[in-house]
């Protein structure tokens, strides 16, 4: 499912849900996969969205949204993505590193 697809669905507008999507791929919560230049998300990362969108619906603020969801996550799942977090970034800016040599 892409993200249009995902805004129709859950009734969100498309830019909450880019925004959404956004925050849970830089926590390492998700993982869609780029397809024709579109993002793609899989049944278990809408799963997870839907989850967040539940916890940012019943009032808190983003952050704690996120920090809850990864505390619903399972321990392997909550080490994997903050593992994949840290990947993400050192790889961030291992690229900008390269670029100015």
């Amino acid at each position: 499912m892409n993200l249009h697809e995902l805004a129709r669905m859950s009734k969100i507008p498309y830019t909450t849900v880019r925004k959404y999507v956004h925050l849970l791929w830089e926590k390492g919560y998700i993982s869609p996969k780029r397809v024709e230049n579109r993002l793609e998300l899989s049944p278990r990362d809408i799963e997870i969205f839907e989850r967040f969108v539940e916890l940012a619906r019943s009032g808190i603020n983003l952050q704690t949204a996120l920090e809850r969801l990864g505390d619903a996550l399972s321990p392997t799942q909550s080490y994997i993505s903050e593992e994949l977090y840290k990947l993400r970034k050192e790889n961030e800016e291992l690229r900008k590193e390269v670029r100015h040599l």
